[in-house]
């Protein structure tokens, strides 16, 4: 009996000795686009910084050189999945504008003023309300955060970093004409530049697209996503559903909710134009939300990795413990 204890200990120690080796020589293979992804990220970051501190005008020209081919990206992402009408919404327009009024007509103080608007606006806003996180190794994320984070810095650089003289003598490509004050009549402009998109949206998904839509519940837009994940007895639930399950009528309501949210992200704008403190911290707190939220992710992603691995473990140590002497 003695020596069969001893060698059901002894082939129980060899055992959970084999498995930590194992489990030790076992090789995490990380995805070579995570890899390129946490790259770009930590590239996007620091050359964005040393721009910003040194030469604020090349920022205008490396913020197109990383958005365009991130949208790029995100449509070959989305279109199998068929979220390909996510990229109608209005962060991509705002930054089609910002880009146009750059490179083709900067020399309107106007135009300056509207892309100035949507980026510290809704843009910005945006980064809270959808709780954007920095994770560095997730294409998508930093894409969501390209889009919202970058026109409110570029236009930072252009309202805070670049000389008045130089934007009001001579219009050269990443410089354009900054004016000193925000006029008040700018906001229904903005607003007005608003509804053209709006009216186009709501043509190309309710009206041009309709049946397809209708045809296909996999497909995926704005209205869609947010009216799936409303919960039951709120006001917008109630809102949404005043007609039933109709999609005109939510496309409907999700135009007059987004309307009344771009338009109070709007006025807060005029004070950030004036007060460059307030503008800088308002991009610091809203910076420091997505840096936030994205430590929380990665805090989470550990801790599932550590409790998985702990699972593993115990499941391992219980078989090995199983073994009976016979074997």
């Amino acid at each position: 009996k003695e020596k069969l204890v001893v060698l059901y200990k002894t082939t129980v120690h060899r055992v959970r000795n084999l498995v930590k080796v194992a489990a030790s020589k076992k090789e995490i293979v990380i995805p070579f686009v995570d890899k390129l992804s946490f790259f770009w990220g930590v590239f996007l970051l620091t050359v964005s910084e040393y721009l910003i501190c040194q030469t604020p005008r090349l920022l205008s020209f490396f913020y197109p050189m990383n958005l365009i081919p991130a949208c790029i990206i995100r449509y070959f992402m989305y279109a199998p999945q068929k979220w390909q009408y996510f990229l109608l919404d209005f962060c991509y327009y705002a930054n089609a504008f910002l880009i146009f009024h750059i490179f083709l007509y900067p020399a309107s103080p106007l135009l300056f003023e509207i892309c100035f608007m949507f980026a510290n606006g809704p843009l910005l806003i945006a980064i809270a309300l959808w709780k954007n996180s920095l994770v560095l190794h997730d294409i998508d994320k930093m894409t969501s955060v390209i889009l919202h984070g970058f026109a409110p810095v570029v236009t930072y650089a252009l309202r805070w970093k670049i000389p008045a003289a130089v934007g009001s003598r001579y219009f050269p490509l990443g410089v354009v004409a900054v004016p000193e004050r925000m006029q008040l009549r700018t906001i229904w402009v903005a607003l007005l530049m608003y509804l053209i998109w709006q009216l186009c949206y709501y043509l190309k998904v309710a009206e041009i697209d309709r049946k397809a839509l209708e045809r296909d519940p996999e497909l995926q837009n704005s209205e869609r996503w947010l009216a799936s994940r409303l919960a039951e007895g709120t006001f917008l639930y109630k809102l949404y559903n005043l007609r039933g399950h109709s999609p005109r009528f939510q496309t409907l309501m999700f135009m007059l909710t987004q309307l009344a949210y771009t338009f109070g992200c709007l006025i807060p704008t005029y004070l950030l134009y004036r007060f460059r403190w307030l503008h800088a911290t308002t991009l610091l707190v809203i910076g420091g939300t997505c840096v936030w939220n994205g430590a929380g992710y990665y805090q989470l992603w550990i801790a599932n990795k550590r409790q998985a691995h702990e699972k593993k473990a115990a499941a391992a140590a219980a078989a090995a413990a199983n073994i009976s002497p016979a074997t």
